[in-house]
């Protein structure tokens, strides 16, 4: 493969010409043929051939590139690599590749006729080399055919290292045994070389099966130059859009003319060119065809998925010798004298692609990358790597200047897969070619054993004094990780592409052609290529093509005598050997019924699978199907029940891959369902049953399958199929969005995004899941979680203003994040549901210059996210709360709190004291100024949390929705760059400090959701903050932004409490654990009582006076005259030291909720591990001070309201020793604790600003591929509990990605 050395033609006159190729559509005789092959390539052309056996069917070969006539480089075996980057190639360019570092890597494709069998370094008519050695021992006889149309032979020039190489073989034995046949179904080991090759000259599909004595068949057209633009539906057959028009053009610029086949459109345009084609007509998942502005008219969401390829790695070695085929091409005269040679008798060195052996191998058994990844090899025989052995340099393509050795290594079993999706609607335009290579771990494992394979294989005594040293960067190697990265930056394709029209079995949902080559859901329209192959074979595709091709002729030949099937192609092992489903539609009908199942078997199947949290039926009398399966829609009939099993194919929607099982009339493998399908359980219902009967009711007025519910009371249990406690679970490491952070916004991220079913999301979550913790359900056991497990502990710096007084920081360290925590009675996102003043969002709306973000615009998100429900014990809340300002349609549950013994006092208190306390009935409304009900995340007593509400079970379940627990996002890796911005696709996490640390990739977006001090520790981490802080702690700079961590803001709080005259409070329960669980056996029984509340019931939102005096110095920093400068609330009991006295307490708790004090995030050391430096900047601002004065006294001044006589005793807890200003200071500073609400550290600005962190998109500025959604962006605190806000900020987030990538 010299692909860079020349890109020369030289034209060979030859004697006969194609009386039937055609470079023009308007020399056609006809627009009409029965079978229009597009793509005259290594299958388009067997198809062609053997369709033309049957004299009455007519056939136009439709080929996009030139003839392959004439061509010298097609023709001679070692110049084959220099059409590469010529006309003769389609010269695609994969997208950047994030696991090579953002590396585009060329993807060649044959654009001539004879496609990539003509170009490329490659059924089967055994014949004698070039120089017709004696083979006797380099080959079996007996696993080859003599009388088929491509040529096969071994290398017809010997190779000066071919002794050595066989040497090896008895100097290593063990690691690299001779194998006298690579092609007989065991290739395992170091054998010769077999090449399609006929007396020297290159055998391709367009000179074996488009000979002249088959092209000149009147029956068989060929055109070329010419480009299939779209394939056009034409109308119906058995209810199946059918496609028997094929639109073509010469070029983009000329006019396109449409060509009909009778019979069938076969597409052969290959691994890329197939999907391409199908895609632009209408035929793919329809929501990306939308996005590009195609019409859907089929919608098969796998055209274009599964692709997978083989990646390639060439190494060099110095060698002490001359004798290599580098001479060939530093010395001008000598590649004369050898192509004189070859033009005279098709010998000498040109006939060789440079190697005479092959060497195909395993990881052993026990390898280590077996523990966390499947093996994918198909068997035992089934080799894991390649390496050829080349007598020349395959790395500098010649222009090393010296005479080299060379290996080339090939993962021939990969894991990584990747895709092809339309970049324009443009059929002229290249599509986007994502191969994902290396995304696999195992990939990179074995590509890395083979190289080192490579270098034992040259330790052999065969090879002293012949290796002088390895080259090109290869002799830099010292230890794995070197090697790791000389590999991912030499990487190429092995351009033996497959899977992006995979076929699947006829019942299955998934894949793109059923067993018959057949486009599932479509009449006339059928694909026969490489793309059609589920995985990437062993082997090199042209030899399994053309078996399988041969194989796909048969299916619609009548009887083909020709039609051999060759034991050695990988096409009919994945037919399974079913020849009866190979049986002709085009000629004599199937002895039976197609849509008939063989067993015998009367009754229901009930198929209950939890994925999708539904139940499938399936009746069925002896053979005849009487009640269709909605499960087995792909042909709108129950023809997916594929008679040649004699078991029943029950198709369960919603599983991995559209997996399938069997049911064999009693049960299924159960061990196998549930580890590819999740918990599943299956029924055999008598039909007399009340299910039986039920079914048999709806029989009549259904055509198609009916959604049965399990009754109440189901044998149905869900599970997280799709949580993760494990890196190595995950099936994949590429995704096409990665949420790092679980929390309060990131559960809305994925829960949104994946209402798309193309786009795959990973959460990362680095603390466990919520799931079973009692803590996080029942309200009133929030307390529990303070400092366990599943909080962060951080612990803030030593605070100036509070005397050096250092703080607890607590952040929800939990599926869910601080939405499923809370940290004492103080809410860390907990379940108050304020979302602030009008204002505050206003003033979001003007900062950023986005109106996207003002209160009016974000109605709607407020609506999508909040479920209003009614309280558990249904009490009349008529005055309690407005329902004109509220949604009842969301996800996350709201209710009003749980009625408390002081209610009415609170009540009574606004109308003592009305113009200091009014009453509000909504404080949600936009104006929360003045004393109203509290409204909670609390769905019929039980706690409402992002986990519990976004990643509900029926959401959570999504195929496309993975989550990982128990994983820290360590760093951000930049892998390349977009329009000139670093990009940042790439994510490392480990386990814990001291695990191993992994790359997930993302082909869109990063969207960091790690909270206010997650997120910026991630981001300085990953280098990206102020350039010069970073350097100070060792982290390198990859990304200037000074604002990272700044500007921390967070609500400033005090509590006060006061004894009183009553036994009716919380604080017996928090003292007594009988109580506790006399109170807990009621909640398990019903979900009410105490425990169903945190003892809260109502807030009182205040700001000070316009003429206070603290608005002389410092101006109001409140967002607007609506917005509250303090929040007070009460709870029926004591805070703190209360709950290990006696006595029975009111207490309520001041903020301010309009701080201008503010903080920061720094780094304290460069592990990602260690706790960043918090500094919250407490109290340093001299207004927080006063109003959090004011706000006590306010309180103080409630209290002594009529409605509290004969309930207060006294001030408790240093309250009652406070008699001026200066004492209550110091009470404030004394008792000041954050309120858990901290936003700013990743602040959003206008999109020019040079401030801020985030744009109003908040996508991170200077980068690409890097959003943070979270509290983080709030460039001003709100004056409310921040969980509300945080999850309208999120679900307005999750739109705005959605429009950026076309959803």
């Amino acid at each position: 493969m010299h692909a860079l050395r020349f890109s020369f033609f030289l034209l060979l006159q030859t004697a006969h010409s194609f009386a039937a190729l055609y470079t023009s559509i308007d020399d056609l005789k006809t627009s009409k043929y029965d079978f229009i092959v597009v793509g005259g390539g290594t299958a388009g052309n067997v198809i062609a051939n053997r369709l033309t056996e049957n004299p009455k069917w007519t056939v136009l070969v439709v080929e996009s590139g030139p003839s392959n006539e004439g061509i010298l480089e097609s023709m001679v075996p070692l110049l084959s690599g220099e059409l590469i980057g010529t006309q003769f190639d389609w010269n695609y360019t994969t997208t950047p590749q994030q696991a090579l570092g953002g590396r585009s890597l060329p993807y060649a494709r044959g654009h001539i006729l004879g496609g990539s069998s003509s170009i490329i370094t490659q059924n089967e008519r055994w014949t004698a080399p070039a120089d017709n050695h004696n083979t006797t021992g380099q080959f079996d006889p007996s696993a080859h055919g003599f009388n088929g149309i491509n040529a096969v032979s071994l290398v017809g020039f010997p190779q000066s290292i071919d002794s050595r190489i066989i040497q090896t073989t008895k100097d290593l034995p063990n690691d690299f045994p001779f194998n006298l046949d690579m092609n007989s179904g065991d290739p395992l080991g170091l054998g010769y070389v077999q090449m399609t090759v006929d007396k020297g000259r290159r055998s391709s599909s367009a000179t074996s099966y488009l000979a002249p004595n088959f092209l000149k068949r009147p029956n068989l057209d060929v055109v070329v130059s010419t480009y299939a633009t779209r394939i056009i539906q034409t109308g119906t057959s058995k209810i199946l859009p059918a496609f028997n028009t094929l639109e073509v053009a010469h070029n983009s610029t000329g006019p396109r003319k449409r060509l009909v086949a009778s019979k069938e459109i076969v597409l052969s345009a290959g691994v890329i060119g197939t999907p391409h084609l199908l895609l632009i007509s209408g035929i793919g998942d329809s929501t990306q065809l939308q996005s590009v502005g195609v019409k859907s008219v089929l919608d098969l969401s796998d055209v274009g998925k599964n692709f997978s390829e083989q990646p390639l790695l060439f190494s060099s070695w110095l060698v002490n010798s001359n004798d290599t085929n580098d001479e060939i091409f530093l010395n001008s005269e000598l590649k004369a004298k050898v192509l004189q040679q070859w033009k005279t008798n098709q010998t000498g060195p040109l006939v060789s692609g440079g190697g005479s052996h092959v060497i195909y191998s395993r990881l052993p058994d026990n390898s280590s990358i077996f523990q966390t990844v499947p093996d994918p090899a198909a068997g035992k025989n089934t080799p894991h790597y390649e390496m050829t052995p080349v007598n020349g340099d395959y790395v500098s393509y010649g222009f090393g200047g010296q005479h080299y050795f060379s290996f080339a290594n090939l993962v021939v079993s990969p894991a990584s897969r990747g895709t092809i999706t339309l970049n324009t609607s443009n059929p002229f335009d290249h599509p986007l070619i994502d191969p994902n290579f290396m995304n696999s771990e195992y990939d990179l494992f074995t590509l890395r054993e083979s190289v080192k394979q490579a270098i034992h294989f040259l330790s052999a005594p065969a090879w002293k004094d012949y290796i002088v040293r390895p080259e090109f960067g290869l002799q830099n190697v010292t230890n794995d990780e070197e090697l790791d990265n000389y590999i991912l930056d030499s990487i190429v394709p092995g351009l033996h592409g497959v899977g992006t029209a995979s076929m699947s079995a006829r019942g299955a949902k998934h894949g793109v052609v059923d067993p018959d080559l057949r486009v599932k859901g479509a009449s006339g329209l059928r694909v026969v290529d490489a793309s059609v192959m589920p995985p990437a074979p062993d082997s090199s595709l042209e030899y399994s093509l053309d078996g399988g091709m041969v194989l796909a002729s048969t299916h619609m030949k009548v009887f083909s005598r020709s039609g051999s099937l060759h034991a050695q192609s990988k096409t009919i092992a994945m037919c399974k050997k079913h020849d009866v489903i190979l049986q002709s539609p085009w000629g004599s009908p199937r002895d039976s019924d197609p849509y008939k199942v063989s067993q015998s078997f009367t009754g229901i199947v009930a198929v209950y699978n939890i994925r999708p949290n539904r139940l499938w039926t399936l009746a069925m009398t002896g053979n005849d199907l009487i009640w269709p399966c909605d499960a087995v829609a792909d042909d709108e009939s129950p023809a997916a029940f594929a008679p040649m099993y004699d078991e029943l194919i029950i198709k369960i929607p919603g599983t991995p891959f559209g997996t399938m099982f069997l049911l064999d009339g009693t049960r299924p493998d159960s061990e196998f369902v549930h580890a590819i399908c999740g918990p599943v359980r299956i029924d055999i219902t008598p039909p007399d049953s009340k299910l039986g009967n039920d079914l048999k009711k709806k029989q009549s007025s259904s055509s198609k399958g009916h959604d049965l519910k399990p009754d109440a009371g189901n044998r149905i249990t869900y599970s997280f199929g799709a949580l993760y406690n494990s890196i190595d679970e995950l099936r994949t490491s590429k995704y096409d969005f990665i949420v790092v952070g679980g929390g309060t916004a990131g559960n809305v991220i994925a829960n949104r995004l994946t209402e798309n079913p193309e786009w795959r999301v990973l959460v990362v979550e680095s603390g466990p899941s919520n799931e079973g913790v009692l803590e996080t359900i029942v309200p009133l056991f929030q307390l529990g979680l303070l400092g366990s497990q599943y909080d962060w502990n951080y612990t803030t710096t030593p605070q100036r203003a509070l005397g050096e007084r250092s703080l607890t920081y607590g952040r929800g360290r939990i599926l869910g994040g601080s939405s499923s925590i809370t940290d004492g009675w103080c809410n860390t996102d907990g379940m108050f549901y304020t979302r602030g003043s009008s204002s505050d969002f206003d003033r979001y709306a003007e900062v950023t210059g986005d109106p996207g973000w003002s209160w009016k615009s974000l109605q709607s998100y407020i609506r999508k996210n909040e479920r209003w429900t009614a309280l558990i014990d249904n009490h009349n809340t008529s005055g309690q709360f407005d329902p004109s300002v509220h949604g009842f349609n969301g996800i996350n549950a709201v209710s009003l709190s749980y009625p408390q013994s002081i209610d009415s006092r609170m009540i009574q208190t606004t109308k003592d004291l009305p113009d200091e306390f009014p009453f509000n009935l909504d404080m949600n409304s936009g104006d929360p100024l003045g004393l109203g009900h509290l409204q909670m995340t609390v769905d019929k007593g039980r706690r409402s949390s992002s986990a519990t509400s976004y990643l509900a079970p029926e959401f959570l379940e999504r195929s496309n929705l993975d989550v990982l627990v128990n994983t820290h996002a360590t760093q951000i890796i930049r892998t390349g760059s977009s329009k000139g911005r670093p990009a940042f696709q790439a994510v490392d996490v480990a386990h814990n400090s001291t695990a191993s640390r992994k790359r997930l990739f993302t082909s869109k977006e990063i969207i960091v959701s790690a909270g206010v001090i997650g997120t910026p520790h991630i981001l300085l981490n990953s280098g990206i903050g102020d350039a010069i802080e970073l350097q100070a702690v060792g982290v390198k700079s990859v990304l200037h932004l000074h604002d990272v961590g700044k500007n921390f803001s967070d609500h400033p709080g005090s509590f006060a409490s006061w004894l009183v005259n009553s036994n009716d409070t919380i604080d017996d329960i928090t003292r007594d654990p009988e109580l506790r669980a006399k109170y807990f056996q009621q909640w398990e029984t019903n979900h009410t009582g105490p425990l169903s509340s945190e003892g809260f019931s109502h807030v009182i939102w205040g700001r000070l006076p316009d003429n206070s005096s603290i608005f002389q110095a410092v101006p109001d920093p409140a967002s607007g005259k609506n917005t509250p400068h303090y929040e007070i609330f009460s709870l029926n009991g004591g805070f703190g030291l209360s709950t290990f006295e006696g006595g029975h307490f009111l207490s309520l708790a001041s903020f301010v909720v309009s701080p201008t004090s503010r903080g920061r995030i720094t780094l304290n050391t460069s592990d990602p591990f260690d706790h960043p430096l918090i500094d919250l900047g407490f109290m340093t601002s001299e207004y927080d001070l006063f109003t959090l004065r004011e706000s006590v006294k306010r309180s103080m001044r409630f209290v002594s309201a009529p409605a509290w006589k004969d309930y207060i005793i006294r001030p408790e807890f240093g309250l009652q020793n406070v008699t001026n200003d200066e004492e209550l200071n110091k009470y404030i500073l004394n008792s000041v604790l954050p309120a858990l609400h901290g936003v700013g550290t990743a602040s959003m600005s206008s999109r020019d600003a040079k401030h801020g962190v985030v744009d109003p998109d908040l996508r991170v500025k200077g980068a690409s591929g890097l959003r943070v959604v979270d509290a983080s962006v709030i460039p001003y605190i709100p004056a409310a509990h921040t969980q509300a806000p945080v999850y309208i900020i999120a679900e307005r987030a999750a739109d705005l990605i959605k429009e950026l990538w076309r959803a």
